[in-house]
């Protein structure tokens, strides 16, 4: 009697612990296990951000070799100019019109527009980068920055909000989506690109803006045209 309990009490302690082995490695491979939406979602390959930008394929070894987005003129032209630039720096703006006239003037010209926003001394400086890349991923890049340089005087005077305010109304202005717009202008992607960019200055020597190079040297910041001209003609 005693050896026939025995046997059944073996018995169900085996069914106990193979039952407890099953559960533990079910439960396993379903924490482990992922749907099928899941699992599409992650196979999904990441979007490209949506660039429009001129595409530059320099073999001029003077030619700076950085990661170009914005530019105006001949891509295929010899002479490269790069700005870094800070849209509340007013001497960034007294130079914008030299760079449109030579790029008008001449055809072996590419300007090349990088982000540099001193945000230590000019507060709005970067919201008005993010704004111009915002819009440039629309197709309107430099009609931003066009704006926004225009109005400089008047939008460094005003508070953080009204700033914003202005940048939303020259985007649509401009037609643009108003909801990818702002989602644009406070994206991480956005703010990584003019970080990367003053970092690319920064790597190259820029401390003030504008830092202007021209085939990959440095020139000083010329209020008349034709001093910048005679300038870039000496890096020609």
């Amino acid at each position: 009697m005693n050896k026939s309990l025995l046997i059944w009490a073996s018995a169900i302690i085996l069914l106990v612990v193979s039952g407890y082995v099953v559960y533990s490695v079910v439960k396993s491979d379903s924490a482990n296990a992922q749907s099928p939406a899941q699992s599409e979602r992650q196979a999904e390959p990441t979007a490209e951000p949506s660039a429009h930008y001129t595409s530059v394929s320099s073999t001029n070894p003077e030619h700076l070799e950085i990661d170009i987005r914005w530019v105006k003129g001949n891509p295929e032209g010899d002479i490269q100019i790069v700005k870094f630039s800070d849209f509340q720096c007013p001497a960034c703006n007294i130079v914008r019109p030299h760079l449109d006239r030579i790029v008008n003037e001449r055809d072996d010209v590419y300007v090349v527009y990088k982000h540099f926003p001193l945000r230590g001394s000019h507060m709005y400086a970067l919201p008005a980068a993010q704004a111009a890349e915002a819009a440039g991923r629309q197709g309107n890049f430099w009609d931003m920055h066009n704006k926004i340089f225009a109005d400089q005087s008047q939008w460094s005077r005003e508070t953080g909000q009204q700033v914003m305010n202005r940048f939303r109304r020259y985007a649509s202005e401009l037609d643009l989506n108003s909801e990818q717009f702002e989602a644009d202008m406070l994206s991480d992607e956005v703010m990584r690109i003019v970080m990367n960019d003053q970092q690319e200055g920064g790597n190259l020597g820029v401390r003030s803006v504008p830092g202007v190079f021209v085939n990959g040297k440095t020139i000083p910041n010329y209020r008349i045209y034709n001093d910048f001209l005679n300038a870039v003609l000496e890096h020609k």
